[in-house]
């Protein structure tokens, strides 16, 4: 529910069900340029501080609305000496560790579409709401994949049962900033250094023995639970009590930019009930074209369309007779495929 409104109607709208939008903008992104103070405090993004009965709080640190964080890092971030993260490789692992500290929490968070590779063209490109072009040639830069595949190994952690204990501790408001989640299940450690030099964070572990480095495999042997974790600038860890780890392969995505980059188009949209196809798909030996509507179902199919497989094409579709609605038209050949959203009124 988009009410960002004052704390108190939101915790009567959350108790009685409804999720509310978590708006953590300019926090993360005060956090991320390395900033330490009250603005890079990211405590508000929990339910719990904002006294929510349930975690009905989506937080992110992104959105349609909102100024990108690189941008952001990039024009106004903290330097010191030969460290700068107005550096885009210095950045990028600081963006790895704002999501370390954002997507594990309890409760549904949000990534923006492209936070997760470091997007950082401003809001203001085209002008406020206009194009904000994707630039796929990130997939092809190693420390933009490395950072996307970390991003989405928080995520897949965040998965683990031991995710929607409600014991945690959540300690956000200097600029070492950690997360512990304690279950019999899992134990977890994540902590997160935000300032510009190298500093210990001593999150307190749980308890002392083995605990596994999540994201590079390694692993300690804590013999005091107060050790510190050593972190240079901008870094993160994340340590649990179980090995989980599973080798963080860069190169998977290596030809994400080839699969993705089906160059087709469907027009009008909106559409009375005459749809064109334009499709330049020129390294495709067939295709097939389906569309379904809003509950999954297919209700319109073509395959092996091969006089518009070698060039850019137009295709007319007659599909008046399909009711009114919302649908997702998807250009599929072997393993890669596209979707767009096609309107009928």
């Amino acid at each position: 529910m988009e009410h960002l409104g004052v704390n108190e109607e939101e915790k009567v709208l959350a108790n009685e069900g409804f999720m509310l939008w978590g708006k953590m903008t300019s926090n993360y992104a005060e956090a991320t340029m390395g900033y330490d103070n009250s603005k890079a405090d990211l405590s508000w993004g929990d339910y719990k501080t904002r006294q929510f009965n349930t975690p009905n709080l989506i937080t992110y640190a992104e959105s349609h609305d909102e100024e990108r964080i690189v941008y952001s890092v990039l024009q106004f971030g903290r330097v010191q000496g030969a460290y700068s993260t107005k550096e885009i490789n210095t950045t990028l692992p600081r963006v790895a560790a704002y999501h370390a500290l954002l997507l594990p929490q309890l409760g549904p968070k949000m990534i923006w579409q492209g936070g997760e590779l470091g997007y950082e063209v401003s809001i203001n490109t085209n002008g406020r709401t206009g194009s904000k072009p994707f630039n796929w040639s990130y997939l092809s830069n190693v420390n933009r994949k490395r950072t996307y595949l970390e991003i989405a190994r928080i995520a897949k952690l965040k998965q683990h049962p031991s995710f929607l204990s409600t014991n945690y501790t959540y300690n956000t408001n200097t600029v070492s900033k950690f997360l512990k989640v304690n279950n019999d299940s899992l134990n977890t450690v994540i902590a997160g250094n935000f300032d510009v030099v190298s500093l210990d964070v001593n999150p307190v572990f749980q308890h002392t023995g083995w605990w596994y480095n999540y994201i590079t495999g390694d692993s300690i042997n804590i013999s005091n639970v107060n050790t510190p974790i050593a972190l240079e600038a901008g870094a993160y860890k994340i340590f649990t009590d179980k090995n989980l780890f599973e080798k963080l392969d860069i190169t998977s995505i290596n030809n994400l930019e080839e699969k993705a980059a089906v160059n087709w188009d469907i027009f009008p949209n909106p559409s009375n009930g005459k749809l064109n196809i334009m499709v330049n798909a020129e390294n495709y030996s067939s295709l097939e074209l389906s569309i379904y509507d809003c509950v999954g179902k297919k209700v319109y199919n073509i395959q092996n369309k091969n006089q518009y497989i070698y060039h850019a094409e137009k295709l007319e579709l007659d599909i008046s007779q399909l009711p009114k609605g919302m649908y997702l038209v998807r250009l599929k050949n072997e393993n890669q495929e596209s979707v767009k959203k096609l309107i009928l009124n």
